[in-house]
């Protein structure tokens, strides 16, 4: 699990934000394209990796505060996270952009916190 990227999503939830995925690359300065599949791939793969961590540990997915940019705002996390949540079992119903505001919600109350 890359740490880096883990603080720095605890870090987005506890200022109750989110952040979009290009902002995670350029603020971690990981230089990847995320125009180009397999960096996107390597970027879901991390962000799974610490979705797991957190389910297992009886939190929520704290990749819920990584999303695509529309506008100047975040607006969904994209297809990979509602994966992640329905192998993970954390997400069975139909509604994937309820199940992403009530993920956001959770971790914001629980990170301000914490």
């Amino acid at each position: 699990m890359r740490d880096d990227i883990y603080k720095k999503l605890i870090d987005v939830a506890r200022s109750q934000s989110l952040i979009s995925y290009d902002d995670l690359n350029i603020e971690l300065g990981l230089e990847l394209d995320f125009e180009n599949p397999p960096d996107r791939i390597l970027v879901g793969k991390w962000l799974d990796e610490i979705s797991k961590h957190e389910v297992e540990a009886e939190r929520h997915m704290l990749s819920a505060v990584v999303g695509h940019k529309e506008g100047g705002r975040v607006v969904d996390p994209g297809k990979g996270f509602y994966r992640c949540a329905r192998a993970l079992g954390v997400h069975t119903g139909s509604d994937d952009l309820v199940f992403w505001a009530m993920e956001v919600k959770w971790l914001h109350d629980y990170w301000s916190s914490h």
